[in-house]
């Protein structure tokens, strides 16, 4: 399972992540400051071991204002499951939303044990 994280700060890069995008595509928005975010962080790297899709990060103290625009952030942590068409959002997400999300979009990982 890919633990890669990729951080965008622009619309632009959204737009190329989404047209390139093979995988469902998992957009979270977050800050330093936020007290929610860690928690949410961590609920996403464990789903990764379990589930396939592309990890996008936004620090919301970091990117342009046209991004934010685009996304329509109000409340962090935020989050936007992109896969096929569907779409999949929450703002003041909790761990649980995020699983729910993740858990009906994302095909399982190929988890390959020791005595495959």
């Amino acid at each position: 399972a890919t633990t890669i994280t990729t951080t965008i700060t622009t619309l632009e890069e959204w737009e190329a992540h989404k047209a390139a995008a093979s995988e469902p595509l998992l957009l979270q928005c977050g800050s330093p400051q936020c007290v929610r975010c860690p928690d949410f962080t961590t609920k996403i790297n464990v789903l990764k071991e379990t589930f396939r899709f592309v990890h996008v990060y936004v620090n919301t103290h970091d990117c342009e204002e046209s991004l934010l625009d685009d996304l329509q952030v109000t409340q962090l942590p935020a989050y936007m499951l992109v896969h096929n068409g569907a779409v999949a959002r929450g703002q003041a997400a909790t761990p649980q939303q995020i699983a729910d999300a993740v858990q009906q979009m994302c095909p399982p990982a190929l988890v390959l044990d020791d005595d495959f």
